[in-house]
């Protein structure tokens, strides 16, 4: 391929300065030579398009999955938050942080409450 292109541009060059051989040829030879270049110069550029197609593809593809990883991982927190009765989505110190029963769903809820008996009791 790169000899071809050496070859082709060799013959513009002789084409463009006037060298030997008749000038029907020579033109000829460069109109191939450019017809040659340009539908190369077309496929490079094609390539290039679906380079950046699939560049722009891929950056979406990862934005995606950085959001999707993100999402599951702040539900997690907040499911073991609840599970465990620590952090600020627990509702600690409020009604909605009692059992049915009425003890305290979390452990420092609970404290208060043992903490009160015996200060009561």
């Amino acid at each position: 391929m790169k000899e071809h292109c050496l070859q082709l541009d060799q013959k513009v060059r002789q084409t463009q300065s006037g060298g030997n051989g008749n000038a029907g040829s020579q033109q000829t030879d460069y109109r191939e030579a450019l017809m040659s270049l340009q539908s190369q110069l077309a496929e490079k550029d094609q390539t290039l398009n679906d380079m950046r197609d699939m560049l722009r593809n891929q950056n979406n593809m990862h934005m995606l999955e950085s959001r999707t990883m993100a999402s599951a991982w702040f539900n997690l927190q907040r499911q073991l938050e609840r599970q465990s009765g620590f952090g600020h989505s627990s509702g600690m110190g409020s009604a909605a942080a009692t059992r049915q029963g009425g003890a305290p769903a979390s452990w420092l809820g609970q404290q208060r409450v043992t903490l009160d008996m015996q200060l009561n009791g």
